[in-house]
């Protein structure tokens, strides 16, 4: 048997990185042209609906039993309030501070 390789998660790692850090710096960009909610709004709803694809396209089903609805209020606090003060932070400090920050 073979060990599995160090690369490939570390790859993943990188790429995972380089897309929040891109992330950043283009929400950057887009606070200068919406308000931090508004954008905020527009993030979740496109974060939503590709969620909702795939998850059609993997044949999930959505479950709203009491429990997963408990649980999915947590979403409120993160990413919801976390990603909402972010985003107002960014209109006053750069995205390189609030990746440092974030990290």
């Amino acid at each position: 048997m073979h060990a599995p390789s160090a690369a490939r998660p570390a790859l993943a790692l990188l790429l995972a990185a380089a897309c929040w850090g891109s992330g950043t710096a283009i929400s950057k960009q887009a606070v200068a042209s919406f308000p931090p909610l508004t954008l905020l709004a527009i993030q979740l709803v496109v974060s939503i609906a590709f969620l909702a694809i795939a998850g059609t396209f993997r044949g999930e089903r959505l479950r709203t039993d009491r429990h997963e609805r408990a649980i999915s209020r947590l979403g409120i606090l993160n990413p919801g309030l976390s990603y909402a003060l972010g985003l107002l932070a960014l209109t006053t400090i750069s995205a390189s501070l609030s990746v440092l920050i974030w990290a």
